[in-house]
């Protein structure tokens, strides 16, 4: 997809707890992927730039973040 990118995240402490990630950007969707980058379980947006999801200990999770098409000046995408 080219208006989504990948995003690797690791708990590196043993610790549990919420994560927020908050965008520049408007998220159209977010998901957890697999190492294949297979969307595992869709997020839910919190308004249009914020996703908030569990770590577990030494977990790594991969997200795919896929972002509202960008206008140009004449508004095509």
């Amino acid at each position: 997809d080219s208006e989504a990118i990948i995003l690797r995240l690791y708990e590196p402490h043993g610790g549990r707890g919420k994560t927020t990630i908050e965008t520049a950007i408007p998220l159209q969707k977010a998901a957890i992927v697999n190492i294949l980058e297979d969307e595992t379980e869709e997020l839910t947006l919190e308004g249009e730039r914020r996703i908030t999801f569990e770590f577990k200990p030494f977990q790594v999770i991969s997200l795919k973040l896929t972002f509202e098409p960008r206008m140009d000046a004449k508004g095509r995408e």
